[in-house]
């Protein structure tokens, strides 16, 4: 079990000419959607803030968990940062989150010990709201409209996006061997995007997602907030001298781990024999 749980955290430590408009149908026109389209892409660097809460139901354990992470992206020098906690509470139990990636490597820290693993996409090129933003709303279920959030005005685009481009954002944004990304696509379920579009500036300033998934005999429900800001301005990433030099490789840290849990099972088995002796 734990070993799956960790699947499903670097899953996620690795987290839209319109149809079917509803709402004010008026409101996005190609005038607008040219504005966004414009305002947010070649964004080069950003921070952002991240928040999830997430409830996993597996086999022998269920968990509900929250993660609360801040992070970088500069496209330019081919660098990410996220640093953050997972808590889960019904354990009471929290946990450190630290990934970097540096264009070749994605190296994250779990169970004090790190992973790296080879990107085998250009994760950088990937990072691209305003593209994401078009594809998502081709062909895709949208509600558009204008809300208040946070005492400021903004365009709102609830999105429930086509299976076919949901499928090829997943494959571009995990690094995941491809065995395992085809599971994962199969998983989804209830797939959804909300963006809020600042009225002022036009740049989006929120991406809220939710999904259910079932994947190797667990259930979860997700819910995710990304909160971007200093747009295009420095972004000082350095990555630890100890995550270059003390990485495994993530398949040999899976084979460690199956080693490790096989071995709990045959203690564990041995005590249950010894205690019917």
């Amino acid at each position: 079990m734990k070993l799956k749980i960790f699947g499903v955290l670097f899953l996620l430590i690795l987290g839209v000419a319109c149809t079917q408009i509803s709402g004010d149908n008026e409101l996005l026109d190609e005038q607008l959607l040219e504005k966004i389209m414009q305002v947010n892409e070649n964004i080069n660097s950003m921070k952002f803030d991240m928040t999830s809460e997430i409830a996993i139901q597996g086999s022998d354990q269920n968990m509900d968990m929250s993660l609360k992470a801040t992070g970088m992206i500069d496209r330019a020098a081919k660098k990410i940062s996220i640093i953050g906690e997972a808590e889960i509470k019904n354990q009471d139990l929290k946990m450190p989150l630290e990934t970097y990636a540096d264009g070749e490597w994605i190296y994250t820290k779990s169970m004090d010990q790190w992973i790296k693993i080879k990107m085998e996409e250009d994760l950088f090129e990937n990072q691209d709201q305003a593209k994401y933003f078009a594809d998502f709303l081709k062909d895709g279920e949208v509600n558009f409209k204008e809300v208040t959030k946070d005492e400021k005005e903004y365009y709102f685009a609830e999105i429930i996006p086509d299976e076919k481009v949901l499928t090829s954002f997943i494959k571009k944004n995990n690094q995941l061997p491809q065995g395992n990304i085809s599971e994962i696509i199969d998983s989804f379920k209830n797939f959804k995007l909300v963006y809020y579009i600042d009225k002022d500036n036009y740049m989006i300033d929120f991406v809220d997602t939710s999904y259910d998934m079932s994947f190797q005999n667990i259930t979860m429900s997700s819910m995710q907030t990304l909160n971007m800001y200093d747009i295009n301005q420095p972004a000082n990433i350095v990555i630890p001298d100890e995550a270059k030099q003390n990485a495994v490789d993530f398949e040999e840290f899976q084979k460690n781990m199956m080693a490790l849990q096989q071995a709990e099972i045959v203690v564990e088995g041995n005590e249950n024999i010894q205690l019917t002796n």
